[in-house]
């Protein structure tokens, strides 16, 4: 199972918000999961539209232009599209039921991680555990990464690093 979010589903009953670009993948979570809320669009920095890249095997869909660029070089099934995109605290702003606490994000936006995270409203959203793909990061110098320093500057630890994944917790 390659879903974080699956598994807490699955394992303890977690429900939650759920935003991919891929209406296949959208429209599987709104039949698996009908007491979650599922939301086509990207995470970006901007609030609008912008070109994506959808591959029949959905872990390789980006918004990063360089990371298209790679992807459709090594895969053929790559189909550009236009799809809206949409800031963190936009969507919270929306879907978020008043009052209600955020203990868990997970983010995986191939290569706009730090992009999305830096146009969040900090002082309204604070996730109690976030976990980020952070590629390229170094152990031996976290202070390279620009995902460590933000989420440091904003009162995170870092947790636990498996393989791309940061795990960060107030």
């Amino acid at each position: 199972m390659l879903s974080n979010t699956a598994l807490l589903n699955i394992e303890s009953g977690w429900r939650g918000i759920n935003v991919d670009l891929d209406s296949r993948y959208v429209d599987r979570l709104r039949e698996a999961r009908p007491d979650d809320i599922s939301v086509c669009c990207a995470i970006g920095a901007a609030d609008g539209e912008i070109e994506a890249v959808i591959f029949e095997e959905g872990a390789f869909n980006t918004i990063d232009a360089d990371r298209q660029a790679r992807f459709t070089a090594t895969k053929s099934s790559g189909e550009r599209r236009i799809v809206p995109v949409r800031t963190i605290p936009s969507l919270l702003d929306e879907y978020l039921p008043a009052g209600q606490e955020i203990g868990f994000l997970n983010l995986d936006v191939e290569g706009v991680d730090f992009a999305a995270l830096n146009a969040n409203d900090w002082k309204q959203y604070r996730p109690k555990v976030i976990a980020v793909e952070t590629h390229a990061f170094d152990l031996h110098n976290p202070k390279g990464n620009d995902v460590f320093n933000l989420l440091v500057s904003q009162g995170y630890r870092l947790r636990a690093q498996m393989l791309v994944t940061s795990i960060f917790s107030l």
